[in-house]
């Protein structure tokens, strides 16, 4: 048996494990429907992106892998580069699709822009600070580097030539 809930508590349903959230407003109603509109189209620009970059992959492997069956079989025609660019186009939007209806990794691209909106970006003064500190602990342990070379350089010409006699 339940116990009776007051008005303050909310209720928690008793066959599910989790709550979903509520629906996002309407695209056009502003607030929450556009963050996730605009986080949804994060992910689908990094899909156009592995599009991209899978063409060009594939545009690059094709005429190399064509060349080498060109080696083995003579029947094989010469690559021509307009076929095999527009094969390498067509493979990489497949390729891209296929994977985007994929629903785990999708899920993942969703949580990497989620997590990536959280982060808290530096400011261009932090970053000027901090490329400011970077450079300069740079300078120093180089100075000091060179220092203990030049240091060590010494005392092994010190170890091997007192021995010797000219």
């Amino acid at each position: 048996m339940t116990e009776p809930t007051t008005e303050n508590e909310p209720q928690q349903p008793e066959d599910s494990e989790e709550i979903s959230s509520p629906p996002a407003a309407p695209m056009g109603a502003g607030g929450a429907g556009q963050r996730v509109f605009g986080l949804e189209r994060w992910v689908q620009f990094g899909f156009v992106v592995l599009a991209a970059v899978a063409a060009w992959l594939l545009s690059n492997l094709i005429p190399l892998l064509w060349h080498q069956l060109a080696i083995y079989v003579e029947a094989v025609p010469e690559a021509m580069p307009s076929v095999s660019g527009a094969l390498a186009a067509v493979l990489g939007i497949v390729t891209a699709i296929s994977l985007y209806r994929y629903s785990r990794l999708k899920r993942l691209g969703e949580e990497v822009v989620r997590e990536l909106a959280r982060v808290t970006w530096p400011t261009k003064q932090e970053t000027y600070t901090a490329t400011v500190v970077v450079i300069v602990t740079s300078i120093v342990v180089a100075a000091l580097l060179g220092v203990m070379d030049a240091l060590w350089s010494w005392v092994t010409d010190v170890i091997y030539h007192s021995g010797t006699s000219t």
